[in-house]
Parts: C-alpha cells; structure tokens; sequence
C-alpha cells in the first residue's frame, strides 16, 4: 500500500500512546535491525521498529522527540505492505516501510519528517513535553530538521527499499550458493568414500581392512561423537571395531543392539531426541542413534552405529543412506569372501578325492601324497612363506603322483 494523504484535523492527547525509552530492545543480529540501518545509511531519515500489535517501539537509529504514535496511524500500520507516506496539514510526515519479523513480532519500520522550515506540530510538542525537553530543545530540534516534501520522501523510500530488498535476496541466494557448495562437497567425499570401497573389494583384501577404512573416514562426513561396526562370524563371534571417541563400550553396544535387533529387521533404525525418553534411560550417554543392519543376501550379519550427531535436527536422510550404502559394500565383501572359501573348500575336496582315487589304485604308497603335502607345508611355513604360497605348496604335494592314476596297474604292482 503506497499513498501520500492528508489528515486535517489535529489528534488530542488521548490519542496518542507513550513509550518509555528505557524499553527499546537493542537486537544486534536481528535481520530487521540490519535492514532499519540499511534504510537510514541510503535515505538519511530517522527511523524506528514498531511491533504492529503491541505498537512498543524496538529499535531506533537516532533519538527523536517523537516516540509516540497516533491512533489514526496505528490503524495503519498494520497494513503496510510497501512504502507508505502519509502528511499532516501541519506539514509533519509520516512514513513506514514493512520488515522481516523480529522473532515473533511483526514489525515495520517508521519514522517522521518535516514537509516545510516553519512547520510544528501537536504531535512533537506533546512528545516534547512528556520528554520534559525545555523549550530551547524542542527549538534547536526544529532547527536542526530539513524540510522535505511528501512526494520526495515517498519516492526516496522506494528506492531505497527496492536497494535493500535486491541486497537481501543477493545476500539470501549467495547463501544458498554457498550452502549448495558445501552440499556439493559433502557428496563429493561420499561418493570418494563409496568409490574408494568398491575399489578395495578384491578377496586378497579382508575384511578388518575394510572396517579400518570405514571407520578412518566416515567422521570426516558425519560429525558425531562416534561410530563403530560389528560383524559376525559363522560361530558366533563378533569382530567390533570403533573410532577413538565412541561413548558406549563394546559390551554396551552389544547390549543396545540386542535391544533393538528383533524389531529393526533388516532396515536401518534412526532414534533423534533420544534423551529424556523411555528408551534413553538405560542409555543415558546416546541423544541420537543409527543402526543399520548389515546384511548378507537376507541374513544379517552384522551390524554399523553412528550415535550423537553434532546437528540441532539430528540424523537425516543424507546420513542414514551413506551408513546403508557403506553396509551394503561390506555385507558384499563378506558375501564374496564366503564364496571363495567355499570354492577353496570345494578345490580342496575335490584334491581329496584325485588323492583317495590314487590310494586305491597304489595301496603300497597310500598316505604317501598328505604326508608330501603336510612335510612341505611346514618347510613353508618354517621359511616364513606367505599363505597364499603355502596353500599352493601343500596342494601340489598332493598332486605331485597324480600321474599315476593314468599308470597301468600291472606296472604299479609288480613286485620286481
């Protein structure tokens, strides 16, 4: 609402309302506040914040005699959208422009001006008086003003809110920039996460190495009090291992899984404001937890928990799909690990099986191939050769005669 008006009759003193300047709130990280000093450095008018509701003023930018608001105004204060300017006979203007909210308040900004030199008013003395400035003061006040007409005012006070509104969404996207960097970032080192994983899925890696990695990089991307991994064995045993800084021992974590595990499933498992609830009391060191199942095919064999992020809304999506995601590699690596000491047993079963046949056909040598394998497996192994080596040793003592098998049998049994 944008107008330049006149009002002809003159208010009495029963329409006005006083503040005490004592009660002005200085609120110095306030959006309004930078704006109200935004307004008054590009127009040089005076300026104060207004609660519309209560009409207690807020803020001011220099002091002024005036610190009290006709009725006739308030009415509109509380529609003031755009620029407004309004002007007294008595040549004193009045003029508000809206502002973001002060928390709950809403509030605009408002100020007075004179229209002419010789202008005065009721509303200035009045507000004079009840300051208790002598006459000299409000005389030097009147001075001190430069006349400036309704028109002028109302297009100076367009510009510059138009200026401050262009600044502000300046300011608000270059916020938004930077916070979609540093989304842009966070990515980034998760999908380097995630790649560097993958790429780490070879069988010659195992899978404390894999942990390591994990736990080594996942608080650099979420800033919480601590993470730590669990992964089961086929007996029943548990590989933990955690970061520096986790607030539950391993026997605490074990206890908080057995807690959840039977209604968690196979999906993650997300409690934000955890203290101060039924389930918080019988961990009184966790505000926020995740669990995220780690699973083989529809078995679970383990488990990832990150707890206490150090964010007012706790865990989001963003986190629970990186944790998931890195579950899933691990219960990929551990699935493929199961499979290749299955086909090794397989192998192995399968040497066996040349061996026995070979036994049978050569009862004199029987057990001749194990004990081959077995004496150059510990040669190996007194040599400190490496596993991958050894296993390859004692497969060949095994096979060293299978030749034999292809031997006829009169040839293998003479006794000359």
């Amino acid at each position: 609402m944008s107008a330049s008006i006149f009002i002809d009759d003159l208010l009495d003193n029963e329409d006005f309302e006083q503040f005490d300047s004592s009660s002005t709130l200085i609120l110095k990280a306030d959006p309004a506040r930078a704006r109200l000093l935004e307004l008054a450095k590009l127009t040089s008018l005076p300026f104060f914040i207004v609660d519309v509701d209560t009409f207690e003023i807020l803020e001011h930018t220099e002091i002024m005699p005036l610190q009290m608001i006709p009725e006739k105004i308030k009415r509109h204060l509380k529609r003031v959208n755009s620029v407004w300017v309004v002007e007294q006979t008595t040549g004193l203007i009045y003029y508000a422009v809206p502002m973001p909210k002060m928390g709950e308040r809403r509030v605009v900004a408002m100020g007075c001006a004179l229209s002419r030199a010789d202008a005065r008013s009721n509303d200035i003395t009045i507000s004079a008086a009840q300051m208790n400035w002598s006459q000299k003061q409000l005389n030097d006040w009147y001075c001190s003003q430069t006349p400036i007409n309704a028109p002028w005012v109302e297009k100076l006070l367009k510009l510059a809110y138009d200026r401050v509104e262009t600044n502000s969404q300046t300011e608000l996207l270059s916020n938004e920039i930077d916070e979609l960097g540093c989304q842009v970032d966070q990515t980034l080192a998760e999908i380097n996460l995630l790649h560097t994983l993958t790429g780490s899925l070879q069988l010659s890696r195992s899978t404390e190495e894999l942990v390591e990695l994990c736990l080594e990089r996942i608080p650099a991307l979420i800033n919480s009090d601590g993470c730590a991994i669990r992964i089961d064995d086929s007996y029943g045993e548990a590989m933990y291992m955690s970061t520096d800084h986790m607030p539950l021992e391993r026997s605490e974590v074990s206890g908080l899984i057995a807690r959840f595990e039977e209604q968690i499933g196979t999906r993650p498992f997300v409690k934000n404001e955890l203290a101060g609830t039924l389930r918080g009391v019988d961990f009184p060191k966790l505000s926020s937890l995740v669990l995220v199942p780690i699973t083989e095919g529809t078995r679970r064999i383990g488990w990832i928990m990150d707890c206490n992020i150090q964010r007012d809304e706790g865990y989001r999506t963003v986190e629970v799909s990186l944790l998931s995601s890195v579950a899933s590699i691990l219960g990929t690596h551990r699935c493929n690990l199961d499979l290749y000491v299955q086909n090794e047993e397989l192998l192995i079963s399968f040497v066996h099986s040349l061996v026995s046949t070979l036994d049978a056909k050569d009862p004199y040598t029987r057990g001749h191939s194990e004990r081959v394998a077995r004496f150059a497996r510990r040669i190996g192994q007194q040599m400190h050769l490496p596993l991958d080596d050894l296993q390859d040793i004692y497969l060949a003592g095994l096979l060293h005669d299978i030749g034999k098998v292809g031997v006829d049998d009169r040839i293998l049994r003479k006794k000359e």
